[in-house]
């Protein structure tokens, strides 16, 4: 019987707990601004994509490199993309009431 070694969900479910992780840490430290954000989120996708490379290097005998530049050439469908877009949304969901308020002050406030 053949067997194929899927490893994308559970990275991808590695890579959403260490951002999950990562933002505990960093509420816990109050330096949840969009920078560090956008830092855990980077950070979190790199990862990510390692650990994939790293897994499919360990049982499938494949060169990490090669999935590491599959992750970097293919936009999207990856693991490491997926968490890449999720922590931009969050990140993106944290920087627009700052916006809003910096742009309601400017209207209000006589030029």
């Amino acid at each position: 019987m053949q067997t194929k070694l899927n490893a994308g969900e559970a990275t991808m479910l590695a890579g959403f707990f260490f951002w999950l992780m990562g933002y505990r840490l960093l509420a816990h430290r109050r330096a949840t601004g969009v920078a560090a954000l956008a830092g855990l989120t980077l950070t979190a996708a790199l990862l990510t994509m390692a650990g994939e490379a790293a897994c499919y290097g360990l049982f499938t005998g494949i060169d990490p490199r090669r999935v590491l530049q599959a992750n970097l050439v293919m936009i999207g469908g990856r693991p490491g993309w997926f968490v890449l877009e999720a922590g931009a949304a969050v990140t993106l969901g944290a920087a627009l009431p700052a916006w809003a308020r910096r742009a309601s002050a400017s209207r209000r406030s006589p030029t």
